[in-house]
């Protein structure tokens, strides 16, 4: 949370002289955007399960994670697409 939602806060303490009104929208932003790249970095191709969230092996965290591929990029991309969906906006 330090990193997108505090951070934010606090610079724009510094800027306005006030702590901003819109820290609430803040935190609920920046909890997708943790979430999406929390699930999409998880993503994992495990052999005869296919793609699936690392979590949802039985010996995580501890399980070996396989290197990405196509396929699972195919999973991924629905995540970027929120995460960019959220991002563009501000960069127009």
């Amino acid at each position: 949370m330090f990193s997108a939602s505090w951070s934010y806060d606090l610079y724009m303490y510094f800027k306005l002289g006030e702590y901003p009104i819109t820290w609430l929208a803040n935190i609920a932003a920046s909890s997708v955007l943790y979430i999406c790249a929390g699930l999409m970095w998880s993503l994992d191709n495990v052999p005869k399960r296919g793609i699936i969230f690392g979590f949802m092996e039985p010996g995580w965290p501890g399980t070996a994670i396989t290197p990405w591929s196509a396929k699972t990029l195919w999973y991924a991309l629905p995540f970027m697409l929120i995460v960019a969906g959220m991002i563009i906006p501000f960069l127009l």
